[in-house]
Parts: structure tokens; C-alpha cells; sequence
């Protein structure tokens, strides 16, 4: 799929959904791995989380190298697409900090996780924060804690966003176009805001 993407999109930067890696790997290793698969896991996502692609790739060795009964698995079914998955190599992408490919997943996801520790909720905060470092500084100094949490909700979801790629025509030509492409989007869209 990912070179028919390419062939298709060129200009594409494809992310795999870690919510389905995360479901292939009891199915590739937990019989190779047995007791020490829950420890595996909590390693896995260390590395994968890494923000530096160097600190990503010592991690990723000393996994293979604590765990030498996965190496075949890592290194043929993930290493290779390793940036597609691994935040280090995605960070300078715009995902809106998404991490998994629809808003069901996420939902039958919350079936096995509270949802206040999973990517999307924790790293929304500190997505704010960073982006709005300045302005957050000011709005702590001059109001009160309960107006100063509103300001904040507020930035956190100003990286909810409804996206439908255009092409360069209507952006060129937007006085001259017929913008009824847009009439049934909303009940089409992808990427659908989670309010917690």
C-alpha cells in the first residue's frame, strides 16, 4: 500500500497507526517473548517515543539486545518502515498530534485504557503549552486561574481541524471558483474533533 500511496500522493508522508502496531505485536511475539512480553512492551514504546532519531536508534539496540528473541520480528516487520511509526522521524510533520487513523479506534480503545493517559490527551497539553509558551505566560500573569484554564481549553482546541486537501487551482483562482466542493464535507470528514 505504502508505494501505491507514493505512485498516487508523491508528496505524501505516510504514518502508520500505532494503535495497530501496537495489536500486531502480541501476535508476533508474545509466544517468542512469554513472561517477559509486558516488560517488552513498556520498552518498545520507549523507543518508539523517542524525539531523536540518535536516542531512537541507541534504545532501539539495547531492545534488541535485551530481547534477542524479537530481533528477527523487529527487524523485518518494523525497523524497515521505521519512519512511518517512530515520533523522532514524524515530529516535524503536521499531524494535529494525531496518533491512530479513526476517532472508533481511539473509542474502542478507551475500553482498555483511561483516557487521560493515552498520546492524544497528554501530548495535547503539552502541545499547548509549547506552541503557545508566550501567550500563556501573559494570560498566568494577568488573570485569575479559572480564566486563565478557559484561554487554555480554547488553544488546545484550536488544533482540532476539519482538512480537505485542495488543489493549487482554487487556491490560485479563489475568486473564480465554484466552492460548492465544501456543501457536504462536514458530513465526510476524517478527522473529527475529541472533546474530553
Amino acid at each position: 500500500m505504502d508505494a501505491a500511496i507514493q505512485l498516487k500522493y508523491p508528496l505524501t508522508f505516510s504514518i502508520y497507526c500505532i494503535w495497530h502496531i501496537s495489536q500486531n505485536l502480541p501476535l508476533g511475539l508474545k509466544s517468542k517473548l512469554g513472561e517477559l512480553f509486558e516488560q517488552f512492551k513498556k520498552d518498545f514504546y520507549e523507543c518508539r517515543n523517542s524525539l531523536d532519531q540518535e536516542i531512537f536508534e541507541q534504545r532501539w539496540l539495547a531492545l534488541c539486545n535485551k530481547y534477542p528473541n524479537a530481533v528477527n520480528y523487529l527487524e523485518r516487520s518494523l525497523y524497515p518502515s521505521k519512519a512511518s511509526w517512530i515520533r523522532a522521524f514524524s515530529n516535524n510533520i503536521f499531524t494535529i498530534d494525531i496518533q491512530t487513523t479513526s476517532h472508533s479506534e481511539e473509542q474502542n480503545n478507551n475500553d482498555y485504557a483511561n483516557w487521560r493517559d493515552t498520546l492524544l490527551y497528554s501530548q495535547s497539553e503539552i502541545l499547548v503549552s509549547n506552541a503557545f509558551a508566550n501567550i500563556n505566560d501573559e494570560i498566568k500573569e494577568f488573570t485569575t486561574s479559572q480564566v486563565y484554564k478557559i484561554h487554555f481549553n480554547e488553544m488546545e482546541r484550536s488544533f482540532s481541524y476539519n482538512v480537505k486537501i485542495l488543489d493549487q487551482s482554487y487556491i490560485n483562482n479563489e475568486n473564480f471558483q465554484d466552492w460548492s466542493f465544501s456543501d457536504d464535507f462536514i458530513k465526510k470528514q476524517e478527522i473529527q474533533q475529541i472533546t474530553f
